[in-house]
């Protein structure tokens, strides 16, 4: 699991604005990604309004109060992400697997990532090396030829699920549960790039 953390043991990063936010995302998965920082805002409100309250009207604080109790309820308060297809997820329900119900996990949220098994990722390995190794590949369709290896594809989910986990935990202080079905190749992966990626420290020479 990845946890949230202040960087270097300073103060806790400031948040950013949902604009900025927007722009790092490319407004894909907003829901998922944005939907952390939009509860977190209304929370805040709701607290502000609680502690102004004036006028010394028991009623009225507890009214606040009770709002920003509402506020604060159903927000996500760890992320849980499955490496694997759902599909993949639930064929491994007949195996005893299966995956997480959210409803025994309050303020806790799913997604799925899709990135293929072991098996599949060595199938894209082979067909891409071999491709690579062929001297009689066709250059006028190479691209194409790539892209029907699913090796791009492979490097790409993993690289998402990786930016997503970090985003996470930077920027919705979220901590992160990373699992697919046994944690031998996926998870480590995607744990691993995702810490990469939160500290610079590890992408220099001596942090490596």
């Amino acid at each position: 699991a990845l946890s949230t953390a202040s960087d270097g043991g300073s103060a806790m990063v400031a948040s950013p604005s949902m604009a900025f936010l927007r722009m790092l995302t490319g407004n894909a998965n907003e829901e998922d990604l944005l939907g952390p920082q939009r509860a977190l805002q209304r929370m805040r409100a709701a607290a502000r309004a609680a502690s102004n309250s004036t006028g010394g009207d028991p009623a009225a604080a507890q009214a606040a109060a009770a709002q920003a109790a509402h506020a604060a309820h159903g927000r996500c308060l760890l992320k849980i992400m499955d490496l694997r297809p759902k599909s993949a997820a639930m064929a491994n329900r007949t195996q005893g697997y299966g995956y997480e119900n959210t409803s025994y996990y309050p303020n806790s949220t799913l997604s799925f990532c899709g990135i293929g098994n072991i098996h599949a990722v060595r199938d894209a390995y082979q067909k891409m090396s071999s491709l690579c190794l062929s001297p009689t590949a066709n250059d006028v369709q190479w691209s194409s030829l790539v892209e029907d290896t699913k090796w791009l594809s492979q490097i790409r989910l993993v690289l998402s699920a990786s930016w997503q986990a970090a985003f996470h935990v930077r920027y919705n202080r979220l901590p992160v549960l990373l699992h697919c079905s046994h944690g031998w190749d996926r998870t480590s992966q995607v744990s691993a790039l995702a810490q990469l990626l939160l500290d610079g420290h590890y992408r220099t020479r001596e942090g490596f």
